[in-house]
């Protein structure tokens, strides 16, 4: 049955359970899922150049970069026996607003610090400046459920007139112009979108408002669209979208692999491209960083311009391991400092096969520069 126009529907939530992550993670192999605990076990291993500090990292946040933090938590237990990685995925603002309180140690955060809160950064960190290490990049999968269409095009304008509540029915001829000879049903769109404060949001209405010419002018954690449904965190996001005909929505991509859910190819301005490995792999080795520091900030609207190429999918979650460049209390540092020098040694298929792009190359090199910088 048609829903009634959004310009006359009310927004809502949709309040959703905790999931275990294990349904998640189908397309990994169950790798980092299998971990049901919040706290990594303790390992046997040894390994070289460590401070081999016992006790636990605390951090929280983003829910994007939940698996690739369990992958890095059960490397960092092995390699340092009696140390332990705590990552609850409580969503980047909850990451961010504890890290400035300083009850965590790392926030994960998919948006980086404003202006202000890098200053009460700064007051938390002793002094100090805070970084952004980037750990994760991933694709911010449109994803979307439609009986019948197995495979969707969609662009920018077409996606944020969807968001501003311009577009109502997937059959619409902007959507058709995208898709010739898919038979489009006349089926009413309910686009979903993160109702706890996301930098999966950030990332998408960065990415209209660097794409659209003007039509999208909010950015932020908090969603700014004009109606829709509203699920918290990644999990509810995929739970929502497969519960409902005609929903589309935006995800990290290994969540949406791993619930069987549809997802779009994106047209930048090359033709289609969804969000794959090697088309992120390839946005991500365009990427640049906003200043020649350790402070390892995107520059967000320079990839979107850079990656305008076939094969290339620029819409991509970047994953920040916000820390203090020095102000810890020397346990608290040897402990960061191991956790992060280990992430680091663990760029690889393993990670790969959760749905995230390695660093490599130059972006390695300043990572690996930037953790061997604390102090």
């Amino acid at each position: 049955m048609c829903s009634m126009p959004m310009s006359r529907r009310k927004t809502k939530e949709v309040p959703v359970k905790r999931v275990a992550i294990i349904s998640t993670l189908l397309v990994a192999g169950c790798l980092a899922g299998c971990v049901e605990s919040r706290e990594t076990p303790i390992g046997l291993v040894d390994e070289p150049g460590l401070t081999k500090t016992e006790g636990q990292v605390l951090a929280e946040g983003s829910s994007a970069q939940k698996r690739a933090m369990d992958l890095y938590g059960i490397k960092y237990a092995t390699a340092v026996p009696g140390a332990r990685l705590s990552y609850p995925p409580a969503g980047s603002g909850e990451g961010q607003t504890n890290f400035l309180a300083g009850t965590i140690d790392i926030a994960g955060s998919d948006t980086p610090l404003t202006a202000e809160q890098a200053s009460q950064a700064a007051e938390r960190c002793g002094g100090n400046e805070a970084w952004h290490l980037p750990l994760a990049f991933g694709g911010l999968a449109i994803t979307y459920h439609l009986d019948g269409v197995p495979k969707l095009v969609l662009n920018a304008d077409v996606l944020t007139r969807i968001y501003k509540d311009e577009i109502h029915t997937w059959n619409d001829p902007a959507i058709a112009a995208l898709n010739p000879g898919v038979n489009l049903p006349e089926e009413h769109i309910t686009p979903v979108y993160r109702s706890d404060r996301s930098g999966s949001t950030d990332t998408l209405q960065r990415f209209f408002k660097g794409t659209t010419n003007g039509a999208w002018n909010t950015t932020g954690l908090d969603y700014a669209g004009y109606g829709g449904v509203g699920a918290s965190g990644s999990n509810g996001v995929v739970n929502t979208i497969r519960d409902t005909n005609g929903a589309v929505g935006y995800v990290e991509t290994g969540y949406a692999v791993g619930a069987r859910l549809g997802l779009a190819a994106i047209d930048f301005g090359a033709g289609p491209v969804v969000p794959e490995g090697p088309a992120v792999e390839a946005a991500v080795a365009k990427a640049t960083f906003a200043n020649n520091g350790h402070n390892l900030v995107v520059d967000t609207d320079a990839l979107y311009d850079a990656a305008k190429q076939p094969d290339s999918y620029p819409l991509i979650i970047t994953s920040y391991n916000i820390v203090c460049s020095a102000g810890y209390p020397p346990e608290v540092r040897k402990r960061v400092k191991d956790f992060l020098t280990v992430a680091l040694r663990h760029q690889d298929d393993e990670l790969r096969n959760l749905g995230y792009a390695p660093l490599s190359g130059v972006h390695k090199g300043r990572m690996e520069s930037a953790v061997a910088a604390l102090s």
